[in-house]
């Protein structure tokens, strides 16, 4: 600004400080606030101005000559206030067909075209938006550029639209449309559903995977898992005619060694279920079976194919290795000895490639020490299979068959071990036990004889003894007993030996030999006679 003295005179001059109303919009200020004006020259005046609001501007600015007491020189200061002029590259940002669930970036490129710096905000129009800017709020430097990354994530195979927003400080808003089509399923699942292994399984077992799937999408979608059956070779229509009655297939339904619980669901929007893989197989070896997960969204007619899913698994029974297959016990009697169980050692190792559990079941009179055992592969227990001889007792020599029985626990397969105990006491055998000498005539003799050998294993002493008597009259009478005696008609007591003879009485027999026994009736009284004698064995 120029100040202008047309006079003779040298003028002073001030500058009228601004009202403070003015201040809100905005602040001028000059190099020197008051000063001498020589005659006939001029004063140059240097004026800053500050604005603090954007739009037209107009200020009085007033200067007082000093000794002139006319009204102050007034100025009208007026300016058109504007913020930092911020463009952006693109006028429209659309991704087209992205794949649904991934992330998809696209950048606009912002910049500063003024000498000011430019203070900004960048947000969606729609609070649930699959669109973000990775920045969200950002300074330009003046005359400077700026890279801005928007990523876009689908949730559904359907058409979006939204609007970026620049809001700048200051400054002009600028929009920018966003546009974008999801393509694909909305059905996910962290883990990989092409083969879900159950490795290593015993048959007769349940067992179970869990695997999470989500619907990130915006509709429901209903999930059902199908069966894919492969395909059986023909057979001849004559066989299988055959195969019932009336033509009907008489072959049990095939049951699936995997199953999926759920087989079908509907999953809301933005949630998502835990499913189940079992297995259970009755059978051993490599087993697959293929599932196909099928999806429809919403009210669609039309169903979609997610995943092809290979179950699979190898099923094996538990199995066991025994030292041997058949443990053989022996006892030999002998004299003033008690009795003792005789203990043998059964090696039991696990030869299947999985654990296993099992139990171990005896019948009497043998018996283990442990009965319940944990085995892993290839480890081994030793087990105490004990035989009592002295539950035989009857003692009579012979052999005890039976099965040591290992049952396997949740498992029906059984394994079994051969147990022979043999007992050898001295023991004789008889050619017969009951020698009748039928009817003979009155005060006249009979013989009779058999054989008897020893069968024991020890050289034996036996000795023949009266056991007891019975007396039976022909004709009804009562009758009388008396130890080794029998009342005849006379009223005179005979002896039992002399009514009955055993040669030899007693003897000594080694292993293997035989002896023949002669047993002689006396036929002294009128009557039937019944004795029994018993054969005592000393060894």
């Amino acid at each position: 600004m120029e100040l202008i003295n047309e006079s003779d005179l040298p003028a002073k001059f001030e500058v009228v400080p601004q009202s403070k109303e003015s201040k809100i919009l905005a602040v001028y200020t000059t190099d020197r606030e008051r000063g001498t004006i020589e005659k006939n020259s001029t004063l140059k005046l240097n004026v800053t101005l500050e604005t603090f609001k954007l739009g037209e501007i107009n200020l009085p600015f007033a200067i007082q000559v000093v000794g002139n007491n006319n009204l102050p020189h007034i100025v009208s200061i007026v300016a058109n206030s504007r913020g930092p002029i911020v463009e952006v590259s693109e006028k429209e940002l659309d991704f087209g067909n992205v794949e649904v669930l991934k992330d998809w970036t696209r950048t606009i490129r912002v910049a500063n075209k003024s000498l000011i710096k430019a203070d900004f905000n960048i947000f969606t129009k729609n609070k649930q938006s699959i669109f973000r800017p990775l920045q969200k709020h950002g300074i330009l430097e003046p005359n400077s550029t700026m890279e801005i990354q928007v990523v876009c994530t689908p949730d559904d195979n359907v058409k979006f639209a939204d609007i970026l927003h620049f809001v700048i400080k200051e400054g002009f808003d600028i929009d920018v449309p966003l546009r974008a089509k999801g393509i694909g399923p909305t059905v996910f699942c962290k883990e990989d559903l092409r083969v879900v292994s159950f490795g290593l399984q015993y048959t007769f077992k349940y067992d179970h995977r869990e695997i999470f799937i989500e619907n990130k999408g915006r509709r429901p979608q209903k999930l059902v898992w199908q069966f894919k059956k492969k395909p059986e070779p023909k057979k001849n229509a004559k066989i299988e005619d055959k195969g019932g009655k009336d033509g009907q297939n008489t072959e049990e339904e095939k049951i699936n060694t995997f199953t999926i619980v759920p087989e079908n669901v509907t999953l809301p929007p933005k949630t998502g279920l835990m499913f189940q893989f079992r297995s259970y197989s009755t059978k051993k070896g490599k087993i697959s079976e293929e599932f196909e997960l099928v999806a429809t969204a919403g009210n669609d007619r039309k169903s979609n194919a997610l995943y092809f899913t290979v179950l699979e698994g190898e099923f094996l029974e538990p199995n066991l290795l025994f030292s041997e297959k058949q443990l053989y016990f022996k006892y030999s009697w002998e004299k003033n000895v008690p009795f003792m169980p005789i203990v043998k050692n059964l090696e039991i190792t696990c030869s299947s490639q999985l654990p296993t559990n099992f139990q171990i079941k005896v019948p009497s009179p043998f018996s283990v020490g442990s009965e319940t055992f944990s085995l892993l592969p290839g480890r081994s227990t030793n087990v105490k299979v004990a035989f009592d001889p002295g539950l035989k007792l009857d003692r009579v020599s012979g052999q005890t068959h039976n099965k040591l029985q290992i049952i396997h626990i949740d498992h029906p397969h059984r394994e079994y071990v051969n147990l022979i105990g043999e007992v050898c006491f001295p023991n004789l055998k008889l050619e017969t036990g009951n020698i009748n000498f039928g009817s003979i005539m009155y005060e006249t003799t009979k013989k009779m004889s058999m054989v008897m050998q020893n069968v024991s294993e020890m050289p034996l002493n036996y000795e023949w003894h009266f056991m007891d008597e019975e007396m039976m009259r022909e004709r009804p009478t009562s009758s009388q007993e008396a130890q080794h005696q029998i009342i005849g008609k006379d009223g005179n007591t005979i002896a039992i030996n002399e009514i009955f003879d055993i040669l030899p009485l007693n003897g000594c027999l080694a292993p293997g030999e035989t002896e023949k026994v002669e047993f002689v009736f006396n036929a002294l009284l009128s009557q039937k006679i019944r004795v029994s004698y018993l054969n005592k064995i000393n060894c």
